[in-house]
């Protein structure tokens, strides 16, 4: 994530939340991973960048989850998939490979892309605009299809029906906007990105083996302890039966 600007809100999938700050770039909490919910505020935004050409801007009023997420930076493939709950994004990519694909999920529709630069609303009604490429769009259950092309729009109502038409003036205000100033990651920003993701894998390996040495630490201690508490109970045993057995003894001396 890049230039936050209002509110941005992130959930964890642990369902830790924080605010997603400009001061908190380049470190692991700029990082949108999968299953990670997104939610910017009435004046909010925030850039989604990955290293093999793809930027995407969530804009204001927006909520997301970044539903997959697998960059292979040497062989340029990307396989995202984001839940636009409501809101907007724009998303703008270079070419990319024949195993690359993006798509974009709405409640009532769903966007795919090998190339292309587009927007998706999810507001009263879901609407595509395409600035350049073109963009396969689906109602949810995929049994009413169409290609959207450049310079065109189209709208899915809650039924599912598509409709097809060219973008108006408004349209494109709205496109300018939102891609106004979003651009492509450069070779050292994609750089710090692997060093960022590097860095996070080390730590979370490092915990995980903590975790597992303290469960293993649990573990040992647990079994002491139950080995000094059955000790204990047997020698507690032996000595209540060592005294039953003694003042036997003396009730049958005391009777001979």
């Amino acid at each position: 994530m890049q230039n936050p600007v209002g509110a941005v809100q992130v959930t964890r999938r642990d369902g830790e939340q924080y605010f997603f700050t400009e001061d908190m770039q380049g470190s692991a909490d700029a990082l949108l991973l999968e299953g990670m919910l997104l939610r910017t505020g009435p004046d909010g935004s925030v850039d989604l960048k990955f290293q093999t050409g793809i930027a995407m801007r969530v804009g204001a009023s927006t909520g997301l989850r970044m539903t997959r997420s697998q960059i292979v930076s040497d062989d340029a493939q990307s396989r995202v998939l984001v839940d636009l709950v409501q809101g907007r994004l724009m998303t703008r990519t270079e070419t990319l490979t024949a195993d690359s694909e993006i798509v974009v999920r709405t409640p009532t529709a769903v966007a795919s892309v090998r190339g292309t630069e587009f927007a998706v609303i999810e507001e009263e009604l879901n609407q595509l605009l395409v600035n350049e490429g073109q963009v396969d769009v689906a109602d949810e259950t995929g049994t009413v299809e169409e290609t959207v092309t450049e310079g065109n729009r189209a709208e899915v109502d809650p039924e599912g029906q598509v409709e097809l038409t060219e973008l108006s003036e408004e349209d494109q205000e709205v496109l300018d906007e939102l891609s106004d100033g979003l651009e492509y990651l450069d070779p050292e920003g994609a750089a710090q990105i692997d060093s960022i993701i590097e860095t996070y894998e080390d730590a979370r390996t490092n915990m995980e083996e903590s975790v597992q040495q303290q469960i293993q630490a649990n573990r040992e201690m647990f079994e002491q302890e139950t080995q000094r508490m059955r000790n204990e109970f047997e020698q507690q045993r032996e000595e209540i039966q060592g005294g039953v057995r003694d003042q036997l003894d003396r009730i049958r001396s005391g009777g001979q």
